[in-house]
């Protein structure tokens, strides 16, 4: 599962510069914005990335705040046996 969420958030962050290119330059990037079905879609996709790349970092958040010592774990590769 956890293999499959970080995989998600990179093709959120995919989409998220693709979104955000159609947004920043639609006239130049036109075919960028067709895939989205144009300037107005671009920039909902772009909205809804933004806000599940929000809820990704904020379920983390509540993580490493239920298991302190996990975080400690991660940066010194765990218990030594």
């Amino acid at each position: 599962m956890q293999r499959q969420a970080y995989t998600f958030v990179i093709l959120i962050a995919v989409v998220e510069v693709l979104s955000g290119l159609a947004i920043y330059k639609p006239v130049q990037l036109w075919w960028i914005g067709i895939l989205f079905g144009g300037y107005d879609g671009a920039r909902a996709v772009h909205l809804l990335g933004l806000a599940a790349f929000a809820l990704f970092t904020a379920a983390h958040l509540v993580m490493v705040a239920l298991h302190p010592r996990a975080i400690l774990e991660m940066f010194t590769g765990g218990k030594r046996a």
